[in-house]
């Protein structure tokens, strides 16, 4: 089944998602201040769009759709300072492990945020079916993180397509747009799948060269 239009914007948000939490944010100190204001400026505005994407609902079947309120774009990313986002990479990536290794990622929001989570439940008008709701704290951590529980389920991905590259030398996360078939790999990028196709066939050739060497010595001692 292929992705609707909503579906399509959760999936690139999660693409995002990924390469944030694989970038080297340690390499942005050893930029200039000019470079490095202007990259930190451009993370944080995509961190925004992230969460603020993440209220557009997936399909519409969905019983239960949760909001997550986000409001100016300059006081969010005000909020966002160089170790918040650190944190909020960090917490990225134990979502994104969750999500690929166990398909399950339970959210703990952040407990020293100031404000209470609420949940509501609302029908905004008498023909419209009743919707749950959830209001986080004005917090970026808290409200990054529901973010990306919150693009997952609008998603339509399945459990198999959030995946871990099973290529050992490489292990990144990334999300199968196609279902795989059965008993075949499907690599994280062109690279790796020639990188593993490249090393069967230097093993096949290996192979092949050690059973002609153990032929030749089997026919010399044979002869002899």
């Amino acid at each position: 089944m292929r992705a609707t239009n909503q579906e399509r914007i959760h999936i690139q948000q999660l693409q995002w998602a990924i390469l944030f939490s694989q970038m080297d944010l340690e390499k942005f100190s050893q930029m200039g201040v000019e470079k490095r204001q202007e990259i930190l400026a451009r993370v944080k505005r995509d961190l925004y769009e992230f969460v603020r994407a993440s209220n557009q609902q997936g399909t519409a079947s969905d019983a239960h759709q949760v909001g997550n309120v986000v409001g100016d774009p300059q006081y969010f990313t005000g909020g966002v300072s160089g170790e918040r986002l650190k944190r909020i990479q960090d917490e990225f990536k134990k979502a994104l492990s969750a999500f690929a290794d166990e398909s399950f990622f339970s959210l703990a929001l952040n407990e020293k945020a100031s404000g209470r989570v609420r949940f509501h439940w609302v029908a905004f008008t008498p023909y419209s079916r009743f919707g749950q709701g959830v209001n986080v704290p004005e917090d970026p951590l808290s409200q990054s993180v529901l973010a990306i529980g919150l693009h997952v389920a609008h998603s339509g991905l399945t459990g198999e397509q959030i995946r871990r590259c099973p290529r050992p030398e490489c292990g990144k996360i990334f999300i199968r747009e196609r279902k795989p078939r059965e008993g075949i790999h499907q690599y994280c990028s062109t690279n790796c799948t020639q990188a593993v196709s490249t090393k069967k066939y230097r093993a096949k050739k290996s192979a092949e060269a050690g059973q002609k060497r153990s032929e030749v010595t089997k026919r010399k001692s044979g002869s002899g």
